[in-house]
Order: structure tokens, then sequence, then C-alpha cells
């Protein structure tokens, strides 16, 4: 059911060779310095085989529809995701892990996860093998989750109730501008403290008691 993509990257390897024989050692510094190379070095690479799930993902007839370079099926070929993947091939690392964005034939952005293998063959070309992920609903809960979370603290942060979070020690890890301005504190001052000797006097017993029931 996993994408598996099979792909050439013998220019590509030959294209570092060529960089170091030029005096190139600091990889990241090149691409930084010339963005186009990143496109150009993407257009080394090449498609060599798929399985039914790749076909599947990007919504093709057959995996022939796929074969060839990286242009219909990634968003963006000269983007940081393909400059981080080059750099640390270019640097000897033989497997990375990565996040980026795939493309369906008829052009919908899907995000995916890609891990990425190279290996040698007995011909001596250079060959990744790649599995995808498709995690574009997991991008997009994530992105909800955000976004409600910024306003559910919006709501906190402007309310006048005191509002306090702490662990099961009785350790602030938040404090609401309400309560900061009501006990003469910065955030900064409160967290990692215990929020017990705020408590007036005659609640404290009945405060530890209710504390000691959450947990």
């Amino acid at each position: 059911p996993v994408p598996v993509w099979e792909e050439d990257f013998t220019e590509v390897f030959a294209y570092f060779e060529s960089l170091r024989a030029n005096g190139v050692n600091n990889f990241q510094h090149y691409f930084d310095k010339n963005p186009h190379e990143v496109l150009n070095c993407a257009r080394k690479i090449r498609i060599i085989d798929v399985n039914q799930a790749a076909v599947r993902l990007h919504g093709a007839v057959d995996k022939g529809e796929l074969l060839g370079n990286l242009d219909k099926v990634f968003a963006d070929i000269s983007g940081d995701v393909l400059k981080k993947e080059f750099i640390a091939l270019a640097n000897g690392h033989k497997e990375i892990e990565i996040e980026g964005e795939a493309k369906t034939l008829s052009g919908e952005r899907r995000c995916i996860f890609i891990k990425l293998n190279i290996y040698t063959k007995d011909t001596g070309e250079v060959v990744a093998l790649l599995t995808t992920i498709d995690i574009t609903q997991r991008k997009l809960a994530e992105k909800l989750l955000k976004s409600n979370e910024e306003k559910y603290r919006l709501l906190i942060e402007n309310q006048s109730d005191l509002v306090v979070k702490v662990d099961p020690e009785g350790r602030f890890l938040y404090a609401n501008p309400a309560y900061c301005k009501t006990f003469g504190k910065k955030e900064d001052e409160l967290l990692g403290r215990t929020f017990m000797p705020f408590v007036h006097p005659d609640d404290k017993e009945a405060t530890e008691q209710a504390m000691q029931g959450l947990w």
C-alpha cells in the first residue's frame, strides 16, 4: 500500500564529483549561493520504476505516465526540500527522511513523508529507493489544531478570570496576564514555581484536597 519509487541518481553523484574537482567542499554554501543549481541537479534524476500505490497517489493511468524526470510529480523541484536532500547526499548520507510536496498529474498538491536509501548496483549505477507516505490529512489536522490553539490562547489571555496551568507537583506551566497582574509577577517569574504560596491560607487545605483528587 506504500508508494515506492526507484530513481537513477548516477548523474547526480557524477555532478557532485565534478563540483569537488572544481574545489567545492561546502555544499550548503554552494547551493545557497547558486539556487539555480538545485534545479539543474534535480533534472539529472531519472525515475526508473514505481509501484501501483505511487500510480494511485499521483492519479496516473499507469506507471508509464510517471517515468522520466521529477517535474511531473514534485511540486517544486528547485525548492528547499530537494536542496536539503542534495546537501545531505553530497556530504555522504545514504539514508534521508524528509517531508515535501508532491502533485498529482492534474496538479493537486499532496504533503508527503519521504524516506530515501541510496545504493550502488554492480554496474556502477547509483540508485535511490524511495518510499513515500501521504500525510496531507495529518498536516491539515495539525494546521486546524494550531489555529484552534491560537484562538484558545487569545481567549484565555484576554479574559479577566485568573487562569493557570500546573503540573502534578503544582508547578506553574502557564499563567494568563490577569493572574500575573493580580500577583504583580511576570509569567517567567512564575514558571517552574509552585502555585500554593499564592493561595490564601484559609483556602490551602481545600485546594490541596482538590489537587489530590485531580491526579
